[in-house]
């Protein structure tokens, strides 16, 4: 047989697979929607729309729902909170569409033999005028289908249209948006964190902050992340809607806190302890709850200044620069960028032009590691002195930028920007992989094929 199949080309193959799947689609799937369609609705003529209240009754608890104007709240306790809108609709959709696979009983004196005596859930909506419930109780030993009772019959439903209603907890039907605010209209921002306390102002597009030096070069960027994540948080889950105490969270002495400010009003963000689950507890001071937020959310904010502070070195972008200087201890070298080709300057020989690329990406994009001494007062102690490589770009405006490298402190380098007091910290590869040891390693390398051909 498998010679035989061998014989036929692959094409006729698959195209013999293609016409078997569209005969089995059209006798199987197609027959099975078609069935499908033609079943009776549990509740013929509801609009999910008209719903105005929800109850899922579990044999441990019961779940309310409610809709005021058009959203949907929970209720606690004699408390309201906001529901989540899609979990709500997936629930009011799957009730809306419940199909009848079979009616097995209009009897229901023996109700235990379809499990429900004892239903996994009771399912009860309500509009104005009327109510409509559905009990859910085992699965058919066979087939797709669950027994439910409704309407005073036991009918066998599908069971895919039911893990809405099933094993849902109050806080699966929360809204985890916990705060709303206009981002636009957030003009002030606190970041405190141990000792550490920073407040900024916007003024247009920049973050101000009191007494900065001239020296620190903010990232203006990372603040309006922050914002905007804050702005209107998504929570990981909800920990303790009633807390006796906030010290068992280690919100009694938050270890961060954010502050955001919008036409006067002040909202802080309270950082606790570190959750079972890896995760923080939160919490706002204008809500009682305690709250899970993810470990993302707890590092963007920072512990000190350097967090917010500039990290990439060349503020140029790849396609602008028209000149890179290398002066090394054994060799000074420029390359020139003529059209969209690089050319060593005073140098013969073809270049690599994939080499010259790949050296200015890494370049435009080098990243401070640490900031290791603002106000330098003297340079011999990081080899700045007198630096061990020198490196300028220039782009086609005239602009120049350098970068001087000195001494190695196990994995990183010192160095300092050309027109700047601070020093800072590089990964070492800076030296190893990155910066050419001299011009000829970009030099094209010819294969013997190469050579041949020239001659």
């Amino acid at each position: 047989m498998s010679g035989l199949i061998r014989k036929f080309p692959s094409t006729i193959i698959a195209s013999l697979v293609l016409i078997l799947f569209c005969v089995y689609y059209l006798i199987f799937e197609r027959g099975k929607q078609e069935e499908d369609g033609d079943k009776q609705s549990v509740f013929e003529s509801v609009d999910k729309e008209d719903f105005l209240s929800i109850a899922l009754i579990y044999p441990d608890t019961t779940i309310l729902v409610t809709k005021e104007s058009d959203s949907w709240f929970l209720l606690k306790n004699n408390k309201k909170y906001k529901a989540d809108g899609f979990a709500v609709d997936s629930i009011l959709d799957s009730f809306e569409g419940l199909k009848i696979e079979s009616t097995i009983s209009t009897d229901t004196s023996n109700l235990s033999e379809y499990g429900l005596d004892a239903p996994s859930v009771i399912v009860k909506m309500k509009t104005g005028l009327n109510g409509y419930s559905v009990e859910i109780g085992n699965e058919s030993p066979i087939g797709s289908g669950t027994y439910a009772l409704s309407k005073g019959k036991i009918l066998l439903l599908y069971k895919s249209m039911l893990w809405p209603f099933q094993d849902r907890k109050f806080n699966d039907l929360r809204d985890k948006e916990v705060i709303s605010l206009d981002e636009n209209k957030i003009n002030e921002v606190v970041f405190t964190s141990g000792k550490f306390k920073q407040r900024f102002k916007k003024q247009g597009v920049f973050w101000i902050g009191d007494e900065i030096p001239d020296y620190i070069d903010i990232n203006h960027l990372e603040i309006e992340g922050i914002v905007r994540s804050f702005s209107d948080l998504r929570v990981t889950g909800f920990e303790d809607d009633e807390p006796e105490s906030l010290k068992k969270y280690g919100l009694d002495k938050p270890s961060r806190i954010l502050t955001l400010v919008s036409s006067g009003n002040e909202v802080n963000y309270l950082f606790g302890n570190k959750s079972e689950d890896d995760n923080y507890y939160l919490k706002l001071d204008n809500n009682q709850s305690v709250f899970i937020v993810s470990n993302y959310n707890y590092k963007q904010l920072p512990q000190d200044i350097d967090n917010l502070r500039i990290k990439k070195l060349f503020d140029i972008s790849k396609e602008d620069v028209v000149k890179i200087g290398v002066h090394r201890a054994n060799g000074i070298y420029s390359l020139l960028r003529d059209n969209s080709q690089w050319k060593i300057e005073n140098v013969d020989g073809d270049i690599d032009q994939s080499k010259v690329e790949d050296l200015l990406f890494e370049l435009v994009n080098l990243e401070i590691r640490e900031f290791a001494d603002d106000t330098p007062s003297d340079l011999t102690k990081y080899g700045l002195d007198g630096p061990k490589v020198k490196i300028y770009l220039a782009d086609k405006d005239g602009s120049k930028w350098g970068l001087f490298i000195g001494d190695n402190i196990e994995d990183a380098v010192y160095s300092k920007k050309a027109d700047k007091n601070p020093v800072y910290l590089l990964d070492n590869k800076i030296l190893s992989t990155i910066i050419p040891l001299s011009s000829e390693d970009l030099i094209l390398e010819m294969s013997d094929g190469d050579i041949v051909k020239s001659q």
